[in-house]
């Protein structure tokens, strides 16, 4: 059974994005299921801002040494989680 259809029938809620958000950036998830993950992404501001500042942690690690150490992708990942599951302040 793949990871996502035992969670949803229909759109991903962003709970349901934290769990498999890392394995999309990252290029594992289930080539089928990444549709999903997209339309949310596109979707839902917090989650593709959530998306948006992962890759670009991930580029600037990248950019300044050949390979993110484990303790650096441990804090980005921690970071995520936090955000996913704490979600972003609201500053309006």
């Amino acid at each position: 059974m793949k990871l996502l259809s035992r969670f949803f029938g229909r759109g991903l809620t962003c709970q349901q994005v934290a769990v498999v958000l890392q394995q999309y950036l990252d290029e594992e998830l289930d080539p089928n299921e990444v549709p999903k993950v997209l339309e949310h992404l596109d979707a839902c501001k917090d989650c593709g801002l959530e998306a948006t500042i992962y890759t670009r942690i991930k580029a600037s690690l990248h950019a300044h040494q050949e390979e993110p150490d484990d303790a650096s992708m441990a804090k980005i990942r921690a970071l995520a989680t936090e955000l996913a599951t704490a979600g972003l302040p609201d500053n309006e």
